[in-house]
């Protein structure tokens, strides 16, 4: 992840932080494998989501990318994996339209 990706990512937990509060509870997530010194060590399952939660009641996944970022194969097989449990996963450019996601979601539940 990217300088970019990451202050989105700052940006999406701080507006969840603020809009949500105690109803959110979001985590950032290393997924893939790195070297650390001498040391390897193993993330997440490569296509894991970078945010992983629960926003008032709704389990949610957040794949940050900037505007021009794509998805891998492994990230859309993930999302697929993740919807298939009943998750609600978003592919977010902005804290802005990861809010939007989130409301959407929650709409479509009420229903």
């Amino acid at each position: 992840m990217g300088k970019a990706e990451n202050a989105i990512t700052r940006s999406i937990e701080q507006a969840l932080a603020v809009m949500h509060g105690a109803r959110s509870l979001v985590v950032r997530v290393q997924s893939g494998s790195f070297a650390v010194g001498d040391r390897f060590i193993r993330g997440a399952k490569p296509g894991t989501a970078d945010l992983i939660g629960v926003v008032d009641g709704i389990p949610v996944a957040i794949e940050v990318k900037t505007t021009t970022g794509r998805q891998t194969d492994t990230q859309r097989e993930w999302a697929q994996r993740w919807t298939d449990a009943g998750g609600v996963y978003i592919l977010a450019r902005s804290a802005a339209e990861a809010l939007e996601a989130i409301a959407n979601a929650a709409d479509r539940r009420r229903v």
